[in-house]
């Protein structure tokens, strides 16, 4: 049996994930930053800053298009050792399920921060 979700919102659904998880890994390397003894720590803060800032605002517009669309995402569930993460989904009342491989968020999460940079 065919999906009957537009693959668009699945899609909604599989970037606030990746926008949120990189957006609390900033918010940690930030404060790792902060607390290092680098010398040339003040570039690196407001870098890491500025992408915050755009994530942000990334993620509140996400947020508006989601709640337009009725798109909910729960918090994720970990299985096999930490491996595997599954988040699910409600869409205007049709369960689903997003299931990564931690390592490939961890991809999806690079990719975004390097468009943030502007390295596509």
């Amino acid at each position: 049996m065919g999906n009957i979700l537009p693959s668009e919102d699945i899609e909604i659904a599989d970037q606030y994930v990746i926008l949120n998880l990189l957006i609390d890994t900033l918010e940690r390397e930030l404060k790792s930053i902060e607390a290092s003894t680098i010398r040339l720590q003040k570039p690196y803060l407001e870098l890491t800053d500025n992408v915050l800032k755009t994530g942000r605002r990334d993620l509140i517009e996400l947020k508006r298009v989601m709640r337009q669309k009725g798109i909910k995402v729960f918090d994720k569930v970990i299985h096999s050792e930490g491996d595997f993460w599954n988040y699910k989904y409600l869409i205007r009342g049709y369960e689903g399920n997003l299931n990564y491989l931690k390592y490939a968020l961890k991809m999806k999460m690079q990719k975004r921060l390097m468009e943030y940079f502007q390295l596509k």
